[in-house]
């Protein structure tokens, strides 16, 4: 038995022409492996269903590899979760997995000892405290940022089978970006790049973004690694113009590290991502206030909505308008929580 797999190597470069997108690959050893367990199994999930319900917590097993369809079901058996469930834990792994097993749910019950990062330990911390943390020692280096300062977010799309020439299966190609670009301390700016046509965006976004972001000043991102990739990406698809994308590189300034080393509010339970952040410091710019697109999974489905070719120019528009809103709400609240973190002060008592 052969099966074809996509060969995510496989270059798209000519129009049409798929020729080595699929890899076929036997997979007899595998199958037969397999085979000889498969009456185990049945028996097993037989005996299951026979049985009485399972007494076994819900926890981190429920969703690998993929979530169970019966999460939901469990859950709803169990007591409610408390306010600080222990699986908020960042990257938590046998961490919580050991915790829940020795029936510690609530983060409010976690010996400190037993949470080695510092960054869990202050997670826990604000649990019991109910206070947010802030360690001002970086505000000095964020209000000497210089100007202008350029607050940059992409928005991408990724086809298993390449849309457009030079690409390859699953690579990220992104399709839209926000800048919003702050001259003066209040005197700000916004650029937004959108390609709905359907047609390649790769060259018009590469020239919209280093006329965005011009020559001169910091650009910052929230999780550089995704951004400075996609730049790599532009640089390497458009020759000619890849000595001045990968001088925007030079000037990234990555926020995420600032607010995970300098602050944590207990509202945030456990994530550090712009969604969580933003509410706690500036919560006039929540994104729950926005209609439509709301978040980067939102965003890909309403863009390939958009460029389908069964996409009314009307509701066409109307998405364009929530995926420009939902994008340049992620460079403003950049500039936004980069000003709270420098005017604000540690609680007291």
């Amino acid at each position: 038995m052969r099966v074809g797999l996509v060969d995510n190597r496989f270059v798209y470069r000519a129009p049409g022409d798929y020729q080595g997108l699929l890899k076929t690959q036997c997979v007899d050893a595998v199958v037969q492996s397999v085979v000889a367990k498969v009456p185990g199994w049945i028996h097993n999930a037989r005996a299951t269903l026979a049985g009485p319900m399972p007494e076994i917590a819900t926890g981190p097993h429920c969703t690998k590899p993929f979530e169970c369809s019966f999460s939901s079901h469990c859950r709803a058996q169990e007591p409610p979760a408390p306010e600080f469930p222990v699986d908020s834990l960042p990257r938590g792994g046998q961490t919580v997995a050991k915790l829940l097993a020795d029936g510690i749910r609530d983060l409010r019950d976690v010996p400190l000892d037993r949470l080695k990062s510092a960054t869990r330990r202050r997670i826990a911390e604000a649990a019991r405290s109910g206070q947010p943390f802030l360690d001002t020692t970086t505000q000095h280096e964020l209000a000497a940022l210089p100007y202008p300062r350029h607050y940059l977010d992409f928005e991408t799309i990724s086809f298993a089978i390449p849309r457009w020439l030079g690409t390859r299966p699953y690579q990220q190609v992104p399709f839209q970006f926000s800048c919003h670009t702050e001259h003066t301390p209040g005197a700000v700016d916004h650029v937004g790049f959108l390609d709905v046509s359907g047609e390649s965006p790769i060259t018009a976004f590469a020239d919209a973004l280093l006329h965005a972001c011009g020559e001169r000043g910091p650009i910052a991102v929230y999780n550089a690694s995704f951004e400075v990739s996609r730049i790599r990406d532009l640089a390497a698809w458009l020759p000619d113009r890849a000595s001045r994308l990968l001088a925007l590189v030079d000037r990234i300034y990555d926020l995420l590290p600032a607010v995970r080393n300098n602050y944590y509010h207990p509202a945030m339970q456990g994530s550090y991502s712009i969604k969580a952040v933003l509410p706690t410091l500036v919560p006039e710019l929540d994104y729950a206030n926005l209609e439509g697109v709301r978040d980067g999974g939102g965003a890909q489905e309403a863009f390939v909505e958009a460029i389908s070719p069964m996409t009314s120019p009307e509701r066409r528009a109307q998405i364009r308008d929530g995926l420009l809103a939902y994008c340049a709400r992620d460079t403003e609240a950049m500039r936004s929580i980069l000003a709270a973190l420098c005017q604000a002060r540690k609680p007291c008592g």
